[in-house]
């Protein structure tokens, strides 16, 4: 599985996976999953995005925002994922076009984004400790207790 960071207006605006690459069906008419060499458009937040390494765009049924759509690892996606608002980026650190060589991590890391990335992992593990609950022995017997509502 690969996983993106989108971005608008030099802000990340979300975050998506191969799961969830698109294309249209001319038979159809409608949107069906693709894979890498047919995808036309990415969802995220139930917005379509499509960017210059994608497949030409077959039809104006379906709206959606030219975007750049970099390839990232799962942990940055696991950071980003939780966060609801676009993450402001620095402007030379928004490229038109897909990276295709490494950039160093050193070049790119911004205090706002050590601070929003820091927000989010801490965000997701509370998010996940709250959903997983806990288990606690009693009188010799272990009851789970959740912590969700």
């Amino acid at each position: 599985m690969k996983y993106y960071k989108i971005i608008l207006n030099s802000e990340i605006i979300g975050v998506a996976t191969s799961n969830n690459y698109f294309r249209f069906q001319t038979k159809h008419s409608m949107l069906e999953r693709a894979n890498e060499d047919t995808v036309e458009y990415i969802e995220s937040t139930k917005k379509l995005y499509h960017a210059s390494w994608m497949q030409p765009i077959k039809t104006n049924l379906y709206q959606y925002e030219l975007a750049s759509i970099i390839e990232i690892t799962e942990q940055e996606y696991n950071i980003l994922a939780p966060i609801s608002e676009p993450i402001p980026i620095n402007e030379e650190d928004a490229p038109e076009e897909p990276i295709i060589e490494p950039v160093d991590p050193v070049e790119e890391i911004t205090v706002e984004y050590v601070r929003n990335a820091k927000i989010a992992e801490m965000s997701y593990t509370c998010r996940t400790t709250i959903e997983a609950g806990f288990d606690l022995v009693l009188r010799n017997e272990s009851h789970h207790f959740s912590l969700d509502t």
